[in-house]
């Protein structure tokens, strides 16, 4: 079975444009999650909203009657759209919350990616959701990919995700890994290194957005999957990075279920870029040092707009303090 499923939560299934400055107090509508409430309801991306249960919506309001809502009863919501102003009425429940955003700053698109997850608001998972905002972001000629605070997840996502960046057969990487020679009567330990191709997750030609200038930014909580992700990316595309150095964790874990019905973890795989280059324990180093995700976010989208720096910078031991 999978493993790994998003968070369930209860409320409208939207969130709103909070970058752009100008944008703040006005609940103009960023993301619409798939299945979710606020799409059921036909509230689409763009929409700008202009009451609440006949209260004045500004971003602040509506995020208080979503989480203060005691009967979850739906709520009557105008907005304007184009020249027209709509009535819809939308319900506060539950769903599972997607993994994928999508904002702007100007016309370069902001990838926000919080986890790499099996399911989510859709079947298909985090992959899924990443495949549906490059063909909602196509045409872009870059594009920001957000992963600080992004602790990872499955390989099976983060891998075919890095492909869609990149030409079709790039080499993303390489996997070491440690597991017993059943075949042996002393059951020793053996070692394999096998290759990470696309084709590996059934992808057969060029990534989706493999022509797009991308920028990374990550943090120090940017970990595991996400760091696969970006050192798979910049072994063979010129990705800046931009934020503070990330976690350093280059080591994968398999998983069998126990004899009393649980699921035991054990690390016994690790992970190399195409040049195996291995940054665990180190961490994946900026190009452009950012300790807030805001400024990072500007930097990138500057760093995105002029889309010719060159990645210099590679993996290194984290710096104390």
């Amino acid at each position: 079975g999978q493993l790994f499923y998003s968070e369930k939560t209860t409320g409208f299934g939207m969130d709103y444009d909070t970058l752009n400055r100008s944008e703040i107090m006005n609940a103009v509508v960023a993301n619409v999650y798939l299945n979710g409430p606020a799409d059921k309801a036909g509230i689409k991306v763009g929409d700008t909203l202009l009451t609440i249960n006949d209260k004045e919506a500004d971003i602040y309001t509506i995020m208080l009657e979503e989480n203060s809502s005691v009967k979850k009863a739906p709520v009557n919501i105008s907005l304007k759209r184009g020249d027209d102003t709509i009535s819809v009425s939308v319900a506060n429940e539950s769903y599972l919350t997607p993994s994928v955003f999508i904002n702007y700053i100007g016309d370069i698109p902001i990838i926000t990616i919080t986890e790499f997850v099996d399911t989510t608001t859709i079947l298909s998972g985090t992959y899924g959701e990443f495949k549906e905002a490059l063909k909602r972001t196509e045409g872009a000629r870059a594009t920001i990919i957000n992963l600080a605070d992004n602790g990872g997840g499955s390989v099976d996502h983060c891998m075919p995700m890095a492909a869609e960046l990149l030409p079709k057969n790039t080499v993303l990487g390489y996997t070491v890994e440690a597991n017993i020679d059943s075949s042996r009567d002393n059951y020793r330990q053996r070692i394999d290194t096998t290759i990470t191709l696309p084709s590996d997750f059934g992808l057969t030609e060029d990534g989706a957005a493999k022509d797009r200038y991308i920028v990374f930014v990550q943090n120090g909580q940017t970990a595991s999957c996400s760091e696969l992700m970006i050192s798979a990316v910049t072994a063979s595309k010129n990705a800046p990075v931009v934020g503070t150095q990330s976690y350093g964790k280059g080591i994968g874990q398999f998983y069998f279920e126990t004899v009393a019905g649980g699921i035991c973890g054990i690390t016994g795989l690790q992970f190399y870029d195409k040049n195996m280059k291995s940054y665990h324990s180190y961490g994946i180093e900026p190009d452009f040092i950012e300790h807030d995700t805001r400024n990072a976010l500007f930097k990138a989208y500057e760093i995105a707009s002029e889309g010719s720096y060159v990645r210099t910078a590679g993996y290194s031991p984290r710096q104390s303090g």
